[in-house]
């Protein structure tokens, strides 16, 4: 039986305390997924079906207000983009970084660290361990200064005036006629850039209005991938033997490849071992009198092997750069070639994070709340939250990240969140087995609480009061 077939059958009700609430909102049925055997092998409909076993959402808490918690309040440590983190950490002599108030709220158990609207563009994450943990009455909070909005970041700032249309000749032979006028060019070190990242997954991000932008790539997206050949020359890496063999070499089957202009910087992405595992794997160069494609060893040991379901495609390939939005670093020059998807103005937010960074991650702590913030714009993930409780991210605005964010422990999880995650490259189906241990955890819990129709709504939990919001 499904886990939605058992809560039907249990006569689930939402549940409303003064300090939580429980919303089962369950899917009727799930709309006929179709998938090409060439795009996605089949993974995306085992997917949908595995998902169509779960509630479509689970609300189990309301947010909390954070300026309901007066213990707190009494310890408030203010942060400003503009201070310094030799201050006091007053709202007249704010701290610079909010690493510097988490630092002073260790073990002062629990305060109220206000960040001012601005930009904090981190270098390093910010951990959160049981040092800082908060109480109940006097949790660990941070929030935004009222009516202004931090930023949260792992990027640097590129302004629109630092690119130019490209006019070297010898690069715009390289394009296709229809774009060559439309593709600019920015000199990174120009502008304080040197870190240009790697062609891999979280490993160099461009986002455009917080969208994220897609490295060039050949097959286009909505295009048929190429099937891997049957032609394995090399697999790399031998399980039998569980050691790498040599450089894996597979045919080619595509033969666009062989037009272009070859460079060290050219990759591989898709099922190039299993159809359900996408790797990134580094091209070392091209056999054109065999027709094969020779690189270097393929992440955690995987063997390449022919399947008529494992596909691929080409990244990072300036001639295929022909579609809005696409964007191709050249690694020995420092120079970002872009096609953007509408005229470039003054208005327009362009970041280009490189440096991979977790932006907070919360361990062993109790009772904290982080609430208001916008966040994201990295390589990594914005959240990380393991063997918490009572960690709750709540109103927050999380965007623009590679490694979304992961959750672990009692009562830790997002509420009334905007969440607008994108990758560069491909996606990674979420972990459904820690989906079904949820559920199958939520029902063990509705079940001990009575929390069916016809019984009484049970006694409070042991969890802070909660004013109105």
């Amino acid at each position: 039986m499904s886990q939605v077939e058992k809560m039907i059958n249990m006569h689930l009700r939402p549940v409303v305390t003064d300090n939580y609430e429980i919303e089962l909102n369950m899917p009727k049925a799930y709309p006929p997924i179709e998938a090409r055997p060439t795009e996605e092998g089949g993974v995306r409909d085992r997917f949908f079906k595995s998902v169509a076993e779960l509630p479509d959402e689970i609300t189990v808490v309301r947010p909390f207000c954070p300026n309901g918690f007066p213990e707190a309040n009494a310890k408030t440590i203010y942060v400003a983009p503009d201070g310094c983190d030799c201050a006091e950490g007053t709202k007249d002599s704010p701290l610079k970084t909010p690493h510097a108030a988490v630092e002073k709220a260790r073990g002062m158990g629990g305060a109220k660290i206000i960040l001012r609207g601005g930009d904090y563009n981190f270098t390093k994450t910010l951990e959160i361990g049981p040092e800082h943990s908060g109480t109940k009455s006097c949790p660990l909070i941070i929030t935004a200064e009222k009516g202004e909005t931090p930023r949260i970041s792992a990027s640097n700032t590129i302004p629109a005036s630092a690119f130019a249309p490209l006019t070297d000749e010898k690069m715009l032979a390289r394009l296709k006629p229809e774009v060559r006028g439309k593709v600019l060019v920015c000199d990174l070190p120009s502008v304080g850039i040197t870190d240009f990242g790697k062609v891999k997954e979280g490993g160099a991000v461009l986002l455009l209005n917080n969208v994220s932008q897609p490295i060039c790539r050949y097959p286009n997206v909505g295009e048929d991938l190429i099937v891997i050949s049957k032609d394995i020359y090399c697999k790399g890496w031998d399980h039998s033997l569980g050691r790498e063999i040599g450089p894996w070499e597979i045919g080619i089957t595509d033969e666009k490849c062989l037009e272009w202009e070859w460079n060290d910087d050219i990759h591989l992405f898709g099922a190039l071992a299993y159809e359900w595992t996408r790797l990134y794997a580094h091209i070392d160069h091209l056999d054109r009198e065999k027709k094969s494609i020779v690189g270097s060893h393929l992440f955690d040991r995987q063997e390449i092997h022919y399947d008529h379901l494992n596909t691929y495609f080409f990244v990072n390939v300036f001639e295929e750069l022909d579609v809005p939005g696409e964007w191709y670093i050249d690694r020995k020059t420092g120079k970002m070639y872009f096609y953007p998807p509408h005229e470039l103005t003054e208005k327009d937010d362009i970041r280009f994070s490189t440096k991979f960074v977790n932006l907070i991650t919360c361990k062993d702590a109790e009772n904290v709340i982080i609430d208001s913030i916008d966040i994201g714009r990295n390589c990594g993930s914005a959240f990380r939250v393991f063997d918490c409780r009572q960690a709750l991210i709540q109103r927050c605005h999380v965007i623009g990240t590679n490694g979304g964010s992961e959750f672990g422990g009692e009562a830790a999880g997002y509420y009334a969140c905007e969440l607008t995650t994108n990758t560069s490259g491909g996606g990674w189906h979420p972990n459904l087995a820690g989906q079904k241990k949820f559920a199958d955890e939520l029902v063990a819990f509705i079940e001990a609480n009575g929390l069916t129709e016809g019984n009484d709504t049970p006694d409070t939990p042991d969890t802070p009061d909660t004013p109105d919001t």
